[in-house]
């Protein structure tokens, strides 16, 4: 399957370029089911960091829309399972489409809320997925200190009832928790340390 022989690879590619990545509380990972990965966006390589480290599950995301105009992108992008989305209009297609893969597919999601790199304003698009599919959230966070000094928290998962309804109250309560998720993930990662040198 080009799937997993392209998974390889990039793991092999990201080992080089970050290092090994230490991972706290993997036996918080969902191993049964299809589920949403939702994590904030720091990196323009956190979704591959994310499908590789915590294989063998495998996954399918999102990504934006110009990536897929360039040839040779486009076509790695396809094969990893991606998808295009345009960030300034919202498409109840693709969130159709989303909640139908979940469903049928033995795939789990990554999702950066954020939507981009340069934003920490978190949409609940993902919560109308989990909400509409079934799958469970769970939240993760990453700490970039260097090569080798990586470290990958996984949170508690999170499960949405679907058959309650979602209102507006929901998904601002629902966004206000995962900011806190954040927040205490970030707090169970490693002191950031000074490399520089200490001079007597």
């Amino acid at each position: 399957m080009f799937y997993r022989f392209a998974r390889q690879c990039v793991h092999l590619y990201l080992f080089f370029k970050l290092g090994p990545i230490k991972i706290q509380h993997r036996d918080r990972a969902i191993m049964n089911q299809p589920y949403i990965l939702v994590a904030q966006h720091h990196h323009a390589w956190d979704a591959l960091v994310y499908a590789t480290t915590l294989a063998p599950t495998p996954f399918f995301f999102m990504a934006k829309q110009a990536l897929f105009k360039q040839p040779l992108v486009g076509w790695l992008l396809r094969r990893l399972n991606a998808f295009p989305i345009d960030r300034g209009q919202p498409n109840v297609a693709v969130l159709n489409q989303t909640v139908d893969h979940l469903k049928t597919r033995p795939e789990s999601l990554i999702v950066f809320p954020s939507g981009s790199r340069y934003s920490s304003t978190l949409k609940s698009g993902y919560l109308v997925i989990a909400h509409n599919s079934g799958a469970p959230i769970l939240p993760v966070a990453i700490q970039h200190q260097g090569w080798g000094r990586n470290t990958l928290v996984i949170g508690d998962a999170i499960q949405t009832d679907p058959s309650q309804p979602l209102n507006r109250k929901q998904r601002e309560q629902a966004t206000y928790d995962l900011n806190q998720t954040f927040t205490a993930l970030a707090e169970e990662m490693p002191a950031r340390k000074s490399w520089l040198p200490v001079i007597f």
